[in-house]
């Protein structure tokens, strides 16, 4: 697995520690009493239940189908759902205790399979899968002490996901391009710990409501094309973990 998002979270720890040092330097700031920037690293380690549905019409008949998957998640979207996948956010307190902002998450995955053919061992490489998520975000911060908050948020997320391949038999070659897409409706509502001035450990329950989303796969074999495209619609609800610093 490739993960293009470790480096990018990497930055992030490195913000939140460099907020650390200057702690003392710059005083007290208590997470829901002031305006500020939040850099946050979210959906970093997780539990999810997701949902799928898909319908697929052929003529007059429509084929409904549901598939469930349970999974945990370290960097990576678990058990391949989308909405699991890690990002990086970045908030602002328009006045003290309201957030606006937005978060953008990104991984490329590869998959291998390896069998056994009359004694012979055969590796198979799966074509990469890129997934993009944009979850903007509006939230209010409650205080409980000086160092556990509730940050209560809610808004849509969109994911879109790509992946194409190529197989040549002879003279024919064949290549199939698939892109899968979703909207849901989103609340995330965070329980922020503050052990240190600037930076936070979040801790919550993620609700991420589908509303719509579609699947297309186009393959192309000499002259011919065959496109099939199906509705699908994702939901996933879990607990997940991330870290926020704040400046």
């Amino acid at each position: 697995m490739k993960n293009l998002l470790k480096p990018l979270l990497a930055t992030a720890v490195a913000s939140c520690l460099f907020g650390i040092s200057s702690e003392a330097a710059a005083g007290p700031l208590d997470f829901d009493r002031n305006s500020f920037f939040i850099l946050s690293a979210e959906r970093m380690f997780g539990f999810n239940y997701s949902s799928t549905k898909t319908e697929e019409t052929a003529g007059n008949t429509t084929t409904t189908t549901t598939d469930a998957s349970t999974g945990i998640g370290l960097l990576s979207p678990s058990g391949g759902n989308p909405f699991s996948t890690p990002s990086l956010g970045l908030h602002y307190s328009v006045i003290p205790a309201l957030t606006v902002g937005a978060s953008l998450g990104l991984t490329r995955i590869s998959t291998s399979t390896t069998s056994e053919q009359g004694g012979t061992k055969v590796e198979t490489e799966g074509d990469p899968t890129t997934t993009i998520l944009f979850a903007p975000r509006v939230g209010y911060i409650f205080g409980f002490t000086n160092a556990v908050y509730l940050w209560a948020r809610g808004g849509i997320s969109y994911y879109r996901s790509s992946t194409s391949s190529e197989e040549t038999v002879g003279n024919n070659k064949t290549t199939t391009e698939s892109t899968n897409s979703g909207l849901a409706l989103s609340l995330d509502p965070m329980l922020v710990i503050t052990p240190v001035n600037r930076f936070g450990i979040t801790l919550g329950p993620v609700f991420d409501i589908g509303l719509s989303g579609a699947d297309k796969t186009e393959t192309n074999s000499g002259s011919t094309t065959t496109t099939t495209e199906r509705d699908v619609k994702t939901s996933n609800y879990g607990l997940q973990f991330g870290i926020l610093g704040y400046l």
